[in-house]
């Protein structure tokens, strides 16, 4: 019997269609494919939440985002697109925010309220831009470890950092913020709070509670009342007070083992000082007990601290610095402040919008950073007196020489402004200056000149390009029994001639000197020849060779001897 085989083509039914065994594979296979990329829409992208986005949208337009300097790609991307923008940091699946830094980017203007909506955020850094206004609340950043917004222009009040229990760093020094410390307790991860030159007032906040605590740097505001306990603090390490009107006694230090420096200096503190820390760590040269009205008394240890002796000299003699107030500008604190000996005083000195400043009085010069101004070797009482000017200078900048300045020409310069420009010269030159823009001086970084004064009136810049003289090097080498002068090797300008000085120690001579093309004299001097490459004078020494002189009979045994040769002479010449 012959049994016939079908192909898979032949496996169709009466009608055309596919069996139902075929047909139940085919299900199938659509089934796990389903099941397989249930999950995929393609073509989509992982993007933060809206509300997130918003939040960034918010700070750039509140700051000026267009004026943003280096922010890369700027913070104008599509949806999704957020977490390549320049400064952001995101999760790994990019789905939340979790840092933000423009550390100098030129923000400029105030941060907005919606930050705390960023409740994935760690860490904000803002610092040296020229925000103003207060900082937000931040309650709701639960998150958040790092807020550093130092040296901006703030100048409002501080919002509520309650319930920011990851917080570990707050910096926001130099600013010009008003109001109260926010509230601490709570924050136990925190470990650094510096809100130094400010214009804070009110009293320091409970610092209880706050075992990790490291670092806190209150100084130079305007808080009152007494320092709160600090027991319990063992992880401290430093404590800035000075420059406020805090009052009262100082608190106990036992239990303060890690504390390596205190500085509660120019505030109005009463009573006994505390005992040094058991075990002290308070670091040499690193403590400042006074200007205060502490009650003075014997302690080696706290004299070593402060690295004073005794420590409260400076509450028994301190000087008086007195700030001028002026139009058109602001300087801080407004009221005196003290100054132990050889001591110092800062004051923030800001003057208007469009206004320069110089400083005045009799106080001894002092040095900016930013804005803020400090004195130092106070042994007087002095003041300080800033004058605030909108005046605009005509500043001439030319040069002579081969060289470039940049820039170069008329300027118009603010009042109380420096002059920086950069002087390259040519090979073979170098660059100097001379000015009329106040003292003749400048200071120096490279290529780069800065007036050593203030320009107060109009003046001029004079950069001159002059060729260097090449500088060879003699080097005089003496044999034993000698020396030459100068011993040392020394340099002299191109096509010049020099003298050395040789000297034979005693019973010897001069044997021979050489070198640089010179001559010696019958006194010792040696005069090279004109230089023009490094060289050598090189001098060397003999024995001096002592003649025997004969006196008394050997005299006259040497005169017979002489005579009889004579004689025989003339006796051989007779006989001829």
């Amino acid at each position: 019997m012959m049994i016939s085989r079908r192909t898979p083509e032949q496996h169709f039914d009466g009608a055309g269609r596919v069996p139902r065994a075929t047909s139940m594979v085919g299900r199938l296979v659509r089934i796990l494919l389903s099941t397989a990329f249930a999950g995929i829409t393609w073509g989509a992208v992982a993007a933060i939440p809206a509300a997130e986005r918003q939040v960034l949208l918010d700070l750039y337009s509140a700051t000026n985002g267009a004026g943003w300097t280096g922010v890369t790609p700027a913070w104008t991307g599509a949806a999704g697109s957020e977490c390549a923008w320049g400064g952001v940091t995101c999760d790994a699946g990019q789905t939340t925010v979790l840092e933000i830094n423009l550390s100098v980017r030129n923000l400029v203007g105030t941060l907005p309220t919606s930050i705390n909506q960023l409740g994935n955020l760690r860490s904000f850094i803002a610092d040296g831009n020229r925000l103003t206004g207060g900082i937000p609340t931040l309650t709701g950043m639960t998150a958040l470890q790092t807020l550093n917004l130092s040296r901006n222009q703030l100048d409002g009040n501080i919002g509520s950092w309650s319930g920011l229990t990851s917080l570990q760093t707050v910096l926001a020094s130099n600013n010009r913020l008003t109001g109260s410390v926010p509230a601490l307790t709570g924050l136990a991860a925190l470990r650094t709070v510096a809100l130094n030159n400010n214009r804070l007032s009110g009293s320091i906040p409970v610092l209880a509670g706050l075992g990790n605590l490291q670092r806190v740097d209150l100084s130079s505001n305007q808080l009152s009342g007494n320092i709160p306990t600090l027991t319990g603090l063992a992880q401290l390490q430093t404590l800035s007070l000075q420059n406020n009107r805090l009052s009262g006694a100082l608190p106990s230090l036992a239990g303060l083992s890690g504390l390596g420096g205190i500085d509660v200096g120019n505030n109005l503190l009463t009573g006994t000082i505390p005992a040094v820390p058991s075990p002290n760590n308070l670091t040499a040269n690193n403590s400042r007990l006074c200007p205060n009205a502490l009650t003075v008394s014997s302690d080696a240890a706290w004299d070593t601290a402060t690295g004073v002796a005794p420590w409260s000299r400076d509450c028994s003699v301190n000087y008086t610095v007195t700030p001028v107030a002026a139009p058109n500008g602001e300087i801080f604190p407004g009221t005196p402040q003290l100054a132990g000996v050889n001591g110092g005083a800062s004051f923030a000195i800001v003057p208007n919008a469009g206004y320069g400043v110089v400083v005045g009085g009799n106080c001894p010069a002092g040095q900016w950073v930013g804005t803020s101004y400090t004195i130092v070797f106070i042994n007087a009482n002095c003041n300080v007196a800033p004058v605030f000017d909108n005046t605009m200078f005509a500043v001439t900048i030319s040069s002579t020489g081969p060289g470039t300045v940049t820039p170069i020409g008329l300027r118009a310069i603010l009042f109380g402004s420096y002059v920086s420009f950069t002087a390259v010269p040519d090979p073979g030159y170098r660059a100097s200056a001379q000015t009329t823009c106040g003292v003749n001086g400048f200071t120096f970084g490279g290529n780069q000149f800065t007036t050593a004064s203030p320009v107060t009136a109009d003046c001029s810049i004079t950069v001159s390009f002059t060729a260097i003289t090449p500088q060879f090097t003699i080097t005089p080498i003496a044999g034993a029994h000698g020396r030459i002068s100068p011993a040392a090797p020394f340099q002299i300008a191109q096509g010049g001639r020099t003298e050395l000085t040789v000297t034979p120690d005693a019973g010897y001579v001069i044997a021979s000197v050489t070198g640089c093309a010179g001559t010696l004299s019958s006194s010792g001097k040696y005069v090279t020849g004109v230089v023009n490459a490094n060289c050598s004078v090189t001098a060397t020494f003999a024995l001096a060779t002592a003649v025997a002189v004969p006196t008394g009979g050997s005299l006259a045994a040497l005169m017979l001897t002489l005579l009889l040769v004579v004689a025989a002479w003339h006796q051989r010449r007779r006989h001829r």
